[in-house]
Parts: structure tokens; sequence; C-alpha cells
């Protein structure tokens, strides 16, 4: 999402914000300091303020649990997450690529929800221990608050239509009753732009009533689920990935970086190659693998020290995840390595030492031929 704010790494994940999230933080403590806090407890006004910023606080932590979720069964599953987003309707999740099974689809859909649900039990739990008397039952109203924020969170991440994590558990479904993913994604689409429609009808209708606040709510969020639900309706199926060995389709004859070289000479080499990936194995004398280099590695070097800095003295270690055989599936490679294009580029070896690259364009070239 452009112009999102990072807000650091969360387990190697990048984790951004959308200026649209201060929004919902702002009005989210605005109305528990203004309204609801002080329809429920007796206080004064810094203590509804003060109470408002923490639980304002806990909800942010509730939405970010949420993604977290997402992410860290990902992960798990094999899948790597791209980024962490939050926005003015929760967040999103950016996978490296698909889930490749409808177990996994559902798995990694369903946790969202499932950790919302459960927080809100947790906060129900906390605030009936607390009772309404402690500090003037300021904490019992903020966890009463955060008890239907979380199940609302819930309820309204399973409605079924796209892109909602409902219409991700409905998709996986049909995607394994029919064994058409492409099919039960236009499905769910539809069904979410029906269902972002109705919202938009719905918030319509409070603003006539002047409801103004929920009615406007309402519009956003349904015109925000109806544009993204259109939006994957319309998108192209995306091409599968044949069942191929990466030798079938890597790029031959790679350039391979000599250690001994100095980092000058190797980047006038690159210069005359046109620069073809990010990612270069390096070979020792013998020829054997020792590791690789990238460009950001080659032109991080000053220009001044480029004669006399070596290839091996900024070569990174092979990097598992980046490596493959000749006779590995390569659907195998696609689900541990997102291969992102003009980014990533898996180095293919043998016996003898790297023989081949496979990079996002060389998969691409394959998959637009099998389809």
């Amino acid at each position: 999402m452009n112009g999102t704010i990072p807000l650091g790494r969360f387990a190697g994940v990048p984790v951004r914000a959308h200026p649209s999230a201060l929004i919902m933080v702002v009005g989210f403590t605005v109305m528990l300091a203004v309204d609801t806090l002080p329809s429920l407890t007796v206080a004064s006004t810094p203590a509804y303020w003060l109470t408002a910023g923490i639980f304002g606080v806990l909800f942010v932590g509730s939405l970010l649990a949420h993604e977290f979720a997402h992410a860290a069964l990902a992960r798990r599953l094999g899948i790597p997450v791209e980024s962490v987003t939050l926005w003015m309707f929760g967040g999103a999740t950016a996978l490296g690529y698909d889930p490749p099974t409808p177990g996994k689809a559902a798995g990694i859909a369903g946790i969202g929800p499932a950790v919302n649900g459960g927080l809100g039990v947790v906060s129900y739990v906390l605030a009936a221990g607390l009772g309404p008397d402690w500090l003037s039952g300021l904490p019992t109203a903020g966890l009463l608050v955060l008890t239907v924020f979380n199940l609302l969170l819930a309820v309204l991440n399973l409605l079924p239509g796209a892109p909602l994590d409902g219409g991700r558990l409905l998709q996986a479904w049909l995607w394994h009753r029919s064994g058409d993913r492409a099919r039960a994604t236009a499905t769910t689409a539809v069904i979410g732009q029906g269902l972002g429609g109705g919202l938009i009808g719905f918030g319509t209708v409070l603003l006539v009533n002047q409801n103004i606040l929920d009615g406007f709510w309402l519009l956003m969020l349904g015109s925000f689920i109806l544009a993204a639900a259109s939006a994957e309706r319309a998108a192209p199926p995306r091409a599968r990935v044949p069942d191929v060995p990466v030798g079938q389709v890597m790029t031959v004859n790679p350039i391979i970086a000599p250690a001994w070289w100095t980092v000058e000479e190797f980047i006038g080499h690159l210069i005359n190659h046109g620069f073809p990936y990010r990612l270069f194995p390096v070979r020792d004398e013998q020829g054997a693998p020792v590791g690789m280099v990238t460009r950001g590695d080659l032109f991080g070097i000053e220009p001044s020290l480029r004669r006399t800095v070596h290839v091996r003295d900024i070569t990174h270690p092979l990097d598992s995840r980046f490596l493959a055989r000749p006779d590995e599936p390569l659907a195998a490679v696609i689900r541990r390595t997102p291969l992102r294009p003009a980014q990533d580029t898996v180095i293919v070896i043998d016996d003898r030492g790297p023989i081949g690259v496979l990079t996002a364009t060389d998969v691409r070239r394959t998959s637009t031929t099998a389809a």
C-alpha cells in the first residue's frame, strides 16, 4: 500500500501503517473518552482520557495480533510473509505467494478471527474478575469495550465474501470441493461485491435517518469491500506452475563471480552483460561455490575502494533458500522462495558447482507457456 509509515519489524516481517490507521485509532480513543466511558462510569475527564489512551493502544494490539497470527501460521507452513500493514479498517498481511492448498489457505484465513475471538473472551474474563468498583470501574469498562470490539472484529471478518477472512474460508472450501481455485475465487469475489453493496445501502439508510457516524462507517467499509472484491474478480487467474524440474526452466551459463576478482573488475564485467539478475554465485579458484554476492553488496563499496576490495571480502554464505538442484521440482522451489521480480534469484547447483540461475522471469515464462 503506497504512502505507508514503517513501524519496524516483527520476527523479520516489516510492519507498516497507512495514514488512515491514525483516523481509526483517534476515532476509537475519542469515542471512549467522550461517549462510551462516561456512559458506563463516573470519573474525572482526565481519567476518561487516560483510560481511553491505554485501551486505544490495546485495541491496536488486537489488530496487530490478528495480522501476526496470519503471518506466523503462513511462515510455519513455509509461505514467506512480505509485510503487515495497518489501515483504517484493520490490517492486511501480504504473503509472498498464495497458499498452495485449500487446507493451508483455510488455516491462514481462519486463525485471525480465532485470535480476536480468544482475545474477546480473555477481556471479558478479566473484566469479570476486576469488578465494577476498582478505580471507579474504568478498567472494567475499558475491558468490556475491548471485548465487544474483538468479537465484532471476529464476526465481521467471518462474513463470507472476498477480501474478508470469511471469504477466504469459503474460497478454500469451494476450491476443495471443485478442485478449481480460479472458479472459487471468482465466486467469493461476486459474494464480496454483493456484501459491499449491501453495506453501502444500509449505511445510506442510516444516513437518511440521521445516524451519521454509523452510516458513514458502513458506507466506507462497504465501499472498500466492493472495490476490493471487484478488483479480485477482474484480476486474471494466475497461471499454474508446471510440474517440471528446475533444470528445465533455469537460465543456463550464469554469470559467476570469481572470488579473487576485485569489486571493480566484476562490476565492469557486469556492465558488459547488462546486470541480468540481482544475486550472483561466487566460486573459488577450483570452481567450487563459496557463497553469493548481490548487486547491492557490489555498489555498496565506495568507488575509491573498489580496486582493493575483492569479491570474497563481501561474499555471503550460501543460503539454502536460494539454492536448488536441477532435478528438484519447480513447484517445491516456489513454495519456499517467493522469487519476487527483479529481487530474488535462486542459484542452481550440481556436484560440479553452479550451473544456472532461476528468476521470476524464468518462472513466468514457463507458467505462461504451460497455461
